[in-house]
């Protein structure tokens, strides 16, 4: 065997070794829980109002949903991409919370989570069931292909009258990515819990008063508008 060749050996089984090295010897499973608030109140669905954060009148709601998708957990050396992650979180008068729960995550020391608010534009536009996505779904448009991003629906009164309030948003281009610095405790505990401040969705980014906006549903400007505030609404509690 002449020198060359075994050099070649021996670099091969050194890369081996090294990848073998990189790779962790066991799984994780994580919970990702979601918690909706009004400011620092839990949401409490269809028995509680909660008030106007930008002007006169009480708010509730009576239906809260939304799309996250492509979850990915960072590590300095690894990125790890959760395969067909479209997940509904469905909220209700019983269920004030809701879980997705990630397994055969590979154990790195991970120190970023990034997922989207919404569906992505290739899954959007297709017909194909991937985890939670159902072309014949109440979250999907009756008049297009594509799905809803967010759906709050819910009533603002004032002054005795009441005003429906139907927040519709979709279209790709109000998907929004989301990146969170994880800390040792949330591996090790295998939990991380996401607030989601709803008076953030019209006191954000931008003023949106319900009082004057009832509603978003076609309107692109308008739906860029809150999806730009439903992004600033998401925190990952400590």
């Amino acid at each position: 065997m002449n020198n060359k060749l075994i050099i070649l050996i021996l670099l091969f089984v050194a890369v081996a070794l090294g990848v073998l090295a990189l790779k962790p010897a066991q799984t994780e499973r994580l919970t990702l829980r979601f918690k909706p608030l009004v400011g620092t109140q839990p949401l409490v669905i269809e028995s509680a109002d909660y008030a106007n954060p930008l002007g006169e009148g009480r708010f509730s709601v009576r239906n809260l949903r939304f799309f996250i998708s492509n979850i990915e957990l960072v590590a300095d050396d690894y990125r790890h991409q959760v395969a067909d992650s479209y997940h509904l979180l469905k909220f209700s008068q019983t269920a004030n919370q809701d879980s997705v729960i990630l397994t055969d995550i590979p154990a790195y020391q991970y120190h970023s989570l990034i997922l989207n608010i919404g569906v992505d534009e290739q899954a959007n536009h297709s017909i194909q069931l991937r985890g939670d996505l159902d072309p014949n779904s109440q979250m999907a448009w009756s008049w297009d292909a594509g799905y809803k991003f967010l759906v709050l629906e819910g009533g603002l009164v004032n002054d005795q009258q009441f005003t429906p309030l139907v927040y519709h948003v979709g279209f790709s281009e109000n998907l929004r990515s989301l990146q969170f610095a994880l800390n040792s405790r949330h591996l090790q505990e295998g939990v991380m819990t996401l607030s989601l401040d709803i008076e953030k969705l019209f006191d954000g980014v931008h003023k949106l008063d319900p009082a004057h906006l009832p509603g978003i549903k076609f309107d692109p400007d308008d739906a860029r508008l809150m999806a730009d505030n439903y992004a600033a609404m998401f925190r990952l509690v400590e």
